[in-house]
């Protein structure tokens, strides 16, 4: 069954999703569908294949989510629940269009059910009427309304997060992605080999780019509460239930909060961008192998840390520190990235064995970033400058992102 001891194991199996029509059709509207920018959907695809070939060549199996989707036992009855008929609908008109669905291929229907599509008919002209009604269609417009896709799906590390006992299925807090562990619930089922121990309740929002597994301990993001407003999308509701669940087996569990504070003085960013910076533990900390940590320094400095142990098969708070002090306590190696790295999702790379990374390519910054990495003796992966995802990024995510873990050996 899959499990994550430590996020420096062998990565063996991933599940991902090619950003497909419900991705362009947010492009148009960015802020909403959560992106930081318009981007090139055509290339931002080809980035896609391109990421999953190097995985391929790594020998790392990649399932699709939407092979994954299809191959549900239930997926036809899924499918339906997800098509929404317009209620003034004729019951000889509703009858028509079942009977369409029914010959979609299952791929296409994938497709349809993460648009959340609405399908309705309109008459144009009364004076047809009279006809009968296979006469009658053809002089119908059909209406077919998206509402609300799911445009960030190819994040596939944020709807569930796997440990060292399971997966853990979130509870998203953004209006946009709040659907989406619907749809990965199906995938984890059909895939069949990991055993889903926990699905986060409401109040809880936590998601997946918040938790690192690193052997006897783990580290897990939070988002920073002030005036009943939470910067972030983890709350502590979500925390609590993780820890007082038998969903992980950790000696020591480190629950980072997210710095704001530090980001208001540095960043200057709008009020409601504060909260996506550092949305995600993993846009600013990442770890490539067993004894080194890739962290931003002074935000490293300014996060504090609620230090729990396991005592007796419960996890008891212990301490509060910082990260860093942490990182010290701990005798990693600070592999530091800069403000403008940062920025660019430096940190967010995918470990695919210890010391081995596939990290994103900053070329254009004119960084050292990657060069650093190797005379610290990590393997980079495709080459020596990492991969080329500048539009895909622009969705507001990086590699580390992308990609669902389902094993690791």
């Amino acid at each position: 069954m899959g499990r994550a001891n430590s996020e420096i194991d062998r990565l063996t199996d991933v599940m991902v999703h090619k950003p497909g029509v419900e991705t362009l059709l947010g492009t148009l509207d960015p802020e909403p569908n959560l992106f930081l920018s318009s981007f090139n959907w055509y290339e931002a695809y080809k980035e896609h294949d391109n990421f999953v070939e190097i995985l391929e060549k790594e020998k790392i199996n990649v399932h699709y989510l939407s092979n994954l989707v299809i191959n549900h036992k239930d997926f036809e009855k899924e499918f339906m629940n997800k098509i929404y008929l317009d209620p003034q609908l004729s019951v000889m008109e509703r009858k028509d269009i079942y009977q369409s669905l029914q010959k979609v291929d299952k791929t296409s229907k994938f497709q349809v059910m993460i648009l959340n599509a609405f399908l309705s008919r309109e008459k144009e002209d009364s004076s047809v009427m009279d006809l009968n009604f296979n006469q009658n269609v053809r002089q119908m417009k059909s209406r077919i309304v998206i509402n609300g896709p799911l445009s960030n799906l190819y994040f596939m590390r944020d709807q569930q997060f796997l440990t060292n006992k399971g997966m853990v299925l979130c509870r998203m807090k953004m209006p946009t992605r709040r659907p989406e562990p619907e749809i990965t619930k199906l995938a984890l089922e059909s895939y069949g080999e990991i055993d889903i121990v926990h699905e986060i309740r409401a109040p809880g929002t936590i998601e997946g780019g918040e938790f690192f597994p690193f052997g006897d301990l783990a580290f897990i993001g939070v988002g920073y509460q002030e005036n009943n407003i939470l910067y972030g999308r983890t709350n502590m509701e979500a925390v609590q239930q993780v820890l007082n669940t038998k969903v992980m087996d950790y000696d020591e569990v480190f629950v980072v909060e997210s710095p704001i504070p530090f980001v208001r003085k540095v960043y200057k960013v709008k009020p409601q961008e504060e909260g996506m910076v550092i949305m995600h533990l993993d846009t600013w900390f990442n770890l490539p192998s067993k004894n080194q940590v890739v962290v931003y320094p002074e935000m490293a400095e300014a996060a504090r840390v609620y230090c729990y142990t396991k005592d007796s098969g419960e996890y008891v708070k212990r301490e509060t520190t910082t990260l860093m002090d942490i990182i010290k306590e701990k005798d990693y190696q600070v592999l530091p990235i800069s403000y403008e790295e940062q920025k660019y999702s430096a940190s967010n790379f995918l470990t695919i064995s210890d010391g081995k990374i596939i990290p994103i390519n900053l070329m254009h910054l004119g960084t050292n970033y990657p060069k650093r990495l190797i005379k610290e003796g990590l393997d980079l992966v495709p080459g020596d400058e990492g991969i080329n995802v500048i539009n895909l990024t622009k969705g507001y995510g990086g590699i580390h992102c992308m990609t669902g873990v389902l094993n690791r050996s």
